[in-house]
């Protein structure tokens, strides 16, 4: 019997759901909110000063954490596939942890 692995795109879902593998290593040692703020950074647009209010930040707070979500895990947020892909992952992060503590999941 061949076990089938769910895809999206032609890509196994597990492979999209590590794409944030590596902002999730970084929030557990660090104790910080990366994966949090890059689910707000989408649910609200791509805006800095919704998502900012949101997470109760001031811009300059949330700019910096872009930037450190950006560092941290290497990705390109100009690429589409790699938007679609953490949006994805983050949509099944959200369901598995429960979003209800996450605006506009």
């Amino acid at each position: 019997m061949i076990l089938k692995i769910p895809s999206l795109r032609g890509r196994p879902i597990w492979a999209i759901i590590l794409t944030i593998g590596k902002l999730l290593e970084y929030d557990i040692k660090h104790q910080t909110h990366l994966v949090e703020n890059l689910h707000l950074y989408f649910n609200y647009g791509g805006s800095i000063q919704d998502a900012a209010k949101a997470a109760a930040l001031t811009q300059s707070g949330f700019k910096y954490r872009f930037k450190k979500i950006c560092e941290v895990s290497g990705f390109n947020l100009k690429d589409p596939d790699k938007r679609f892909d953490l949006q994805m992952a983050l949509k099944i992060w959200c369901i598995t942890r429960g979003s209800e503590n996450l605006p506009n999941s």
